[in-house]
């Protein structure tokens, strides 16, 4: 079984099975390296990417945002902050 299907399935048997238990617990019980299984975890979501999604999340790139001075909604107008 590959690495990355085996950290599936064993998240997948804690998520039905974890019966109020911490993962730390049931990897106890279940006899999982539970060092292992959050060292994967870590990069888990990058290994899933395809090096082009890596480009569409915008990696070493940001997104401009404007930002308007003094706004503030009407409704707030309207409350009386105890004035």
């Amino acid at each position: 079984m590959e690495t990355r299907e085996y950290f599936e399935k064993v998240m997948q048997d804690y998520n039905q099975n974890c019966k109020g238990r911490s993962l730390c617990k049931y990897c106890k019980e279940e006899a999982v390296d539970y060092d292992w299984l959050i060292e994967f975890k870590k990069s888990y979501r990058s290994n899933q990417l395809q090096p082009n999604e890596n480009k569409k999340l915008g990696e070493g790139e940001f997104i401009a945002l404007t930002v308007e001075e003094n706004f503030v909604p009407e409704k707030l107008n309207d409350i009386n902050f105890g004035e």
